[in-house]
């Protein structure tokens, strides 16, 4: 394990404390507000998390305990402010986009062809290989297949026979 100097760790250690603080912040109108106002400035959820003070697991604590069907009136309009202003900042930029790719910005129109429509998305295709690219070998017979049974469910399991019904059931 590798060792930290004295004053990274206690710089460390400090961060943690406060981080671990602010994820426990109690929800409060104001914070809240500030949070609010901020998605609507910058639409991300970490720079509204630090405009209001608190942590971005405070801000997703406040927002699944907003959408609960028991939640207190003050939550529930917090979790519906927050996401309209999520949802808004987000229209706006696809907005401005679209303007600026309907002006001739062609690489505004590429993002918006790639993002916007799953017909135009970039396609990923991952591949597993094995030894210097080789396929990956697998060697299973029936004695290593039973041992592995026997392994996971216990010895009766890999004696049994698949189309042997058990005793006594018909």
């Amino acid at each position: 394990m590798r060792r930290l100097p004295a004053a990274r760790l206690a710089a460390e250690t400090g961060r943690l404390a406060r981080a671990s603080a602010m994820a426990n912040v109690k929800f409060s109108e104001p914070r809240a507000a500030l949070a609010v106002s901020a998605m609507k400035l910058v639409g991300n959820l970490t720079s509204a998390a630090e405009a209001a003070g608190v942590s971005r697991q405070t801000i997703y604590n406040w927002l699944s305990a907003g959408r609960a069907d028991d939640a207190e009136p003050a939550l529930a309009q917090f979790a519906a402010d927050f996401t309209e202003a999520s949802h808004k900042f987000e229209a706006d930029l696809v907005t401005a986009l679209r303007r600026n790719a309907l002006g001739g910005d062609t690489k505004a129109a590429a993002w918006l062809l790639e993002h916007g429509t799953s017909r135009w998305s970039a396609k990923q295709q991952l591949e597993h290989s094995g030894p210097e690219g080789g396929p990956i070998e697998i060697d299973v017979t029936p004695e290593s297949a039973a041992a592995l049974v026997r392994q996971k469910f216990g010895e009766h399991a890999a004696k049994s026979d698949p189309g042997e019904t058990p005793s006594g059931s018909g």
